[in-house]
């Protein structure tokens, strides 16, 4: 039951189609710790009549599943981390490229003007995410 919840659950983290909202981590992540805790607690040998029965090796092939659960949404965030800074880098790119461009008449003029007063609220706006994304 362990194994199949496990597996079934790394379906979910290893390639999720659409991005997670905090509750769909906590979920994820609070699932892994209980069958982690779950794995720990296993008896690995015990004695039934005059049997001794080793459950060593069903022990080992459960423990990494947890930790894959994690490790793979660990990987979730730094890709989407790397998504939103590429997207970032490339706004700031543009908007580099857009403020270095020659002014050669007075609508151009007026077109810069106003993108460098929109640009001067929206730094705050940038500087915030760039922080976020660097914590």
């Amino acid at each position: 039951n362990i194994l199949n919840q496990c597996i079934k659950v790394l379906d979910h983290t290893s390639s999720p189609s659409k991005k997670w909202g905090p509750d769909k981590f906590g979920h994820y992540l609070k699932f892994a710790q209980s069958q982690e805790e779950c794995v720990d607690r296993m008896v690995r040998s015990f004695r039934s009549g005059a049997f001794k029965i080793d459950t060593t090796e069903f022990y080992r092939t459960c423990k990494p599943y947890p930790q894959k659960i994690v490790a793979d949404m660990a990987q979730y965030i730094t890709d989407i981390q790397l998504e939103c800074m590429t997207k970032l880098m490339e706004d700031i790119k543009n908007a580099n490229f857009r403020l270095q461009l020659t002014i050669s008449d007075v609508s151009s003029c007026a077109n810069h003007l106003y993108f460098l007063e929109h640009m001067q609220h929206e730094i705050n706006l940038v500087e915030e995410e760039y922080t976020n994304l660097n914590s």
